[in-house]
């Protein structure tokens, strides 16, 4: 039996003191997953400890996304859940230097990118807020499967798992995606 169980459930009933034990147990994936992915990513900067706070919050994320029927100890899960989120944290950090890059298939994280851009170039800051609300109003316009399904998406659902989330095909998921993506990216070129 899954010993993450019981600080599940504590923890879905407000319990915070399980979460700290539960993030005590992962404590040392995280930080594994953190040094081995910044060695992946390059030679920039990265603060260590921002990143396992982005850790973190997903980890507590992940107990309220993570389903016990499905078979799969919630160790395994969370694992896929932060490296996803992890490599995409030092993908948006290097992305901010780099060419602008948006994608609809990873949520931005906003606070810390724009903490970033503050800090290293107001011009770049500046630009990022735009864009929100650029990318903002496109939202308002969805439908909200639509919104659903690149909100999933975003969180680094796999195509099947959306597909079992809001019980339709994954080639509707597939399709859906790939009209959004041109949607998106003609909003945005018209918008600017």
């Amino acid at each position: 039996m899954d010993e993450n169980l019981e600080l599940i459930k504590r923890i879905r009933n407000g319990d915070d003191e399980a979460f700290k034990a539960l993030l005590e147990n992962h404590k040392k994936m995280i930080y594994k997953l953190i040094y081995g992915l910044s060695l992946e990513a390059g030679d920039f900067a990265i603060d260590v400890e921002e990143v396992f706070q982005e850790a973190s919050l997903v980890l507590y994320r992940a107990v309220f996304t993570f389903e016990e029927d499905k078979n799969v100890k919630f160790s395994s899960y969370a694992y896929l859940v932060l490296k996803n989120r992890i490599r995409n944290v030092f993908r948006s950090y290097y992305n901010i230097y780099k060419e602008e890059t948006y994608s609809i298939d990873s949520r931005e994280h906003q606070d810390y990118l724009l903490s970033l851009a503050v800090k290293e170039d107001p011009v770049r800051y500046h630009k990022e807020q735009e864009f929100r609300k650029r990318l903002d109003r496109f939202m308002k316009e969805l439908s909200s499967e639509d919104k659903q399904i690149l909100e999933l998406r975003g969180d680094e659902f796999s195509h099947k798992e959306i597909a079992d989330l809001l019980h339709i095909s994954t080639k509707k998921i597939d399709n859906r995606l790939r009209i959004l993506r041109k949607r998106m990216g003609q909003y945005l070129k018209d918008e600017k």
